[in-house]
């Protein structure tokens, strides 16, 4: 079970990791629900999207998350972040995290932060903490804690 949670781990850590390089490279993109249909048909066999949307930097625009429908289970699933532009939008990273699990916190040095909860197995999942500067996505830390923890709470309730 313990291997199973940290290859879990090692993959989310991965996609972040991957999503930095991602997205310098996919540059200003006009239509995210498009280029990202494109990505996912290629990737999993499927174009329907799951989208929200949350204001992590609280700029009042907020930023777009976009996630294959077939990939995203009970527990969650993964996520690409769009920040809009004047011109369009751009990648600023991947997440594993479910809809109903993401939750802004207060800045820390400087930098907007959020938490998400990715229930992974009867009773834990992972809670991560990110912190976004404007520019990028990165993870500060995650654990695995227990699903009934008062933070998996704060997290997950009606927003």
């Amino acid at each position: 079970m313990r291997s199973q949670h940290f290859l879990q781990l090692l993959f989310i850590s991965l996609e972040v990791i991957h999503s930095l390089t991602a997205s310098e490279n996919a540059g200003l993109i006009k239509n995210p629900q498009d280029w990202a249909k494109a990505q996912f048909q290629d990737r999993f066999g499927d174009s329907d999207l799951v989208e929200f949307t949350l204001d992590l930097d609280r700029d009042g625009v907020p930023e777009l998350f976009l996630g294959a429908k077939s990939s995203i289970g009970n527990g969650g699933g993964e996520f690409w972040v769009f920040k809009k532009t004047i011109d369009g939008y751009l990648k600023i990273g991947n997440l594993g995290l479910h809809p109903k699990a993401i939750r802004t916190l207060p800045p820390k040095a400087g930098k907007w932060r959020f938490a998400t909860f990715w229930h992974m197995s009867a009773g834990m999942g992972t809670l991560a903490i990110y912190s976004y500067d404007g520019r990028v996505i990165r993870q500060e830390s995650s654990k695995e804690v227990n699903s009934s923890s008062p933070i998996v709470s704060y997290i997950c309730r009606s927003k």
